[in-house]
């Protein structure tokens, strides 16, 4: 005889750890993208008109650039996303429904799926924007300049499995 009172392995307990990961998961890339604005919105910051989004997305490719490169790929970021300094308001105001989703009684899983479908969305074309331009700028590159940077990758691949190519001005 079974005993009834035991869940499912695909009932309640399974849904409530998918919507705690799906949560963190959520909060997590908000920390990150509001540490990202704020660094490059913020007016008096550390950051102030340093465009990091491309270097946070895209690490080891950006990082191995030189600074001459990132700075046209900034460049080029603010001109063909003019309107990027306007998604802190959309963030925020999109956070606070979220958070008021998640407070509704009766709870709307609608409701919060809609917010982070909106969110992916935005994400997804300004990661798809954001490897446009870095596509667009690695074919204009000079072969000997295309060949400098595949070493730097190279090189920042075989140190102990780092990621991390050192940074240079002058290449």
């Amino acid at each position: 005889m079974t005993n009834a009172s035991q869940p499912s392995p695909s009932g309640p307990p399974r849904q409530r750890l998918l919507r705690v990961v799906l949560f963190v998961s959520l909060a997590l890339n908000l920390l990150i993208g509001g540490l990202v604005l704020g660094a490059v919105v913020g007016r008096d910051g550390p950051m102030h008109d340093r465009h990091v989004m491309l270097d946070l997305s895209f690490g080891p490719y950006t990082r191995a650039l030189a600074s001459e490169d990132r700075a046209a790929l900034r460049e080029a970021w603010r001109t063909h996303a003019p309107g990027w300094r306007d998604l802190r308001e959309t963030q925020r105001a999109e956070f606070e429904t979220f958070v008021d989703a998640l407070r509704a009684e009766p709870f709307e899983r609608q409701q919060l799926d809609a917010v982070m479908e909106r969110q992916q969305a935005r994400q997804t074309a300004q990661r798809a924007l954001a490897w446009q331009i870095l596509s667009d700028h690695l074919a204009a590159m000079p072969a000997h300049a295309r060949a400098t940077y595949a070493d730097r990758l190279s090189e920042a691949a075989s140190r102990n499995g780092s990621s991390r190519p050192e940074r240079t001005g002058r290449d």
